[in-house]
């Protein structure tokens, strides 16, 4: 999960957690986008990174959902955030092998998927 820089994608974990607090509200797109004072369609851009909320907009997204920002930016419990950290975490490691450790790698996970695979059969 890489943005076009090459660095670790925050977007999609801060719009993971957004839908996440959002659901866990009980609180459609459009109910946030009126709380927020954001057009409602910003919301699901936020929720799919295919656009960047400023710091004031993660703030009134946050006072609207009765979160803290450092609380936006917590691990969750479950849910696509939890998920777009876990990826995050693992990119970072990627991103500091070398070439031949990141084929090593690479080879392992094809050999437990192939693993998995026959157990499952």
């Amino acid at each position: 999960m890489k943005n076009s820089s090459g660095g670790v994608d925050v977007y999609r974990f801060v719009g993971g957690r957004v839908r996440e607090e959002r659901e866990k509200a009980g609180l459609t797109q459009a109910e946030l986008a009126q709380r927020a004072r954001v057009h409602h369609s910003f919301i699901g851009y936020i929720e799919r990174a295919e656009k960047k909320a400023s710091l004031e907009t993660l703030a009134r997204l946050c006072a609207a959902l009765n979160i803290t920002i450092s609380g936006l930016f917590a691990q969750s419990k479950g849910g696509p955030g939890r998920q777009a950290f876990r990826d995050m975490r693992i990119n970072r490691i990627f991103e500091d092998l070398s070439a031949h450790e990141r084929s090593l790698v690479l080879r392992l996970l094809t050999i437990i998927k192939t693993a998995r695979g026959k157990k499952a059969a």
